[in-house]
């Protein structure tokens, strides 16, 4: 299953990188390739990550980093709609 990125998600990751890029560039590449890798695990197992409570997105953790990937799943197609910093206050429910 192919893993589309929406431009929301593309726009998360520009700012999570440029944020660590800042202080650190080699933190900021390894942070930036743990989220492209758990979601190009969703590509082999796309129904992986948990439902979200509205029933409408699944949730998947980034491994070992504070990330969650919201995404939504429908016939031979996956859009990750957001990189989600758990740090931050999460949504009453998700879109």
């Amino acid at each position: 299953m192919k893993v589309f990125w929406s431009p929301e998600a593309r726009e998360d990751i520009r700012q999570i990188y440029s944020y660590y890029a800042e202080r650190n560039p080699v933190v900021a590449e390894k942070i930036i390739e743990a989220i492209i890798s758990a979601a190009m695990l969703l590509e082999e197992y796309p129904h992986l990550g948990r439902e979200a409570d509205s029933g409408k997105l699944r949730l998947w953790q980034v491994p070992r980093h504070p990330y969650l990937l919201p995404y939504r799943v429908s016939d031979n197609k996956m859009e990750i709609s957001a990189v989600f910093d758990e740090r931050q206050k999460r949504p009453d429910e998700w879109a």
